[in-house]
């Protein structure tokens, strides 16, 4: 082994494939924008010998900026004789904002790759990308301040064996990262987007995990850890709902069926309302007016509307009629 293979990162690489059986004939597309994280990534894995591909998106948004950015990772693939895939799209932001729609237009790409990819060679390809144990923390205060679904709060999963999804630096620190690359003298870039307050994300990175750190140290990675204890419990509690929306609940044509009586005995009963009321589009505050319809002595004819719902209180039952 080579000396400069020994360190932390690469040999948590290699124990990390062997965690989840992962052939040494898988090839991994890994995500580089040129920052730190990702750029040690890269280094990482080509370290550990493993078949890597490199995907980078210029999309443009900050000129000159965008372009040093592509310049330094292709050099990069071309100085370790790495493939380099590029993505310039005709970048135009959603509703839901700039970062989310980068992130749908980001991983589109890495998936039209290893879909070519896996066809081609018959093996297995995944998608790794450098979310670090920050990443984790942040996602999770987000969903703590703003998702409905408590479940959500399971954060990032280290293997996404659906997707083929692999981020095996979830228990890494950003400052781990950064001694490494310091260490290796691993050239990188800075997005100074990241360094802006206009989107909470960024605020809880450069506001809200700060203040944690000052009052108490380690916050962060233990925030990961926790995600990491809570997964299996999130995956249990998913398994429990959907036998319990089994019990109770009937599909019909363009409606569905809830049966009260059963539904009152399920112990995650306010939880499925939770997950009906979102599979009909209605959103979370709003649960406690359909808890209402399932009340002792609410008289049949009861109904709650929105633009995408209908529920009425049909006896022992409340059925829901999707209106678009």
């Amino acid at each position: 082994m080579k000396p400069e293979n020994r360190s932390a990162l690469v040999q948590h690489m290699r124990l990390w494939i062997r965690k989840h059986g992962i052939p040494s004939s898988a090839t991994f597309i890994i995500g580089v924008s040129a920052g730190v994280d990702s750029m040690v990534l890269a280094e990482t894995c080509h370290r550990a010998g493993l078949n890597v591909e490199i995907a980078h998106v210029n999309y443009g948004l900050r000129g000159e900026e965008s372009d040093l950015d592509e310049v330094l990772v292709k050099a990069w693939c071309e100085k370790k004789g790495v493939p380099f895939h590029l993505h310039r799209p005709n970048f135009i932001a959603g509703d839901d904002g700039i970062q989310s729609s980068a992130r749908r237009e980001r991983f589109a790409f890495f998936e039209r790759i290893r879909s070519e990819i896996a066809t081609t060679t018959g093996n297995l390809v995944l998608i790794a990308t450098a979310h670090h144990a920050d990443d984790q923390a942040e996602t999770i205060l987000l969903q703590l301040i703003r998702a409905a679904d408590p479940l959500a709060l399971a954060g990032i999963v280290e293997w996404d064996a659906k997707r083929c999804i692999a981020r095996p630096f979830l228990s890494f620190s950003k400052e781990d990262l950064t001694h490494h690359a310091i260490e290796w003298e691993l050239e990188h870039r800075n997005d100074a987007s990241n360094e802006k307050t206009d989107y909470l994300r960024n605020r809880i990175r450069l506001q809200g995990l700060p203040l944690l750190e000052s009052i108490r140290e380690g916050s962060s990675v233990h925030l990961a850890h926790w995600a990491k204890r809570f997964q299996p419990l999130a995956a249990f509690i998913q398994l429990e709902l959907d036998t319990a929306k089994d019990r109770c609940w009937t599909e019909e044509p363009n409606e569905g069926i809830l049966n009260l009586a059963l539904w009152q005995k399920e112990p995650l009963k306010m939880e499925l309302l939770h997950r009906l009321a979102l599979k009909y589009g209605i959103s979370a505050k709003a649960v406690s007016s359909i808890e209402a319809l399932t009340l002792e002595g609410v008289e049949s004819g009861a109904k709650f509307s929105t633009n995408q719902a209908e529920i009425v209180r049909i006896r022992g039952e409340l059925r829901w009629v999707a209106l678009t």
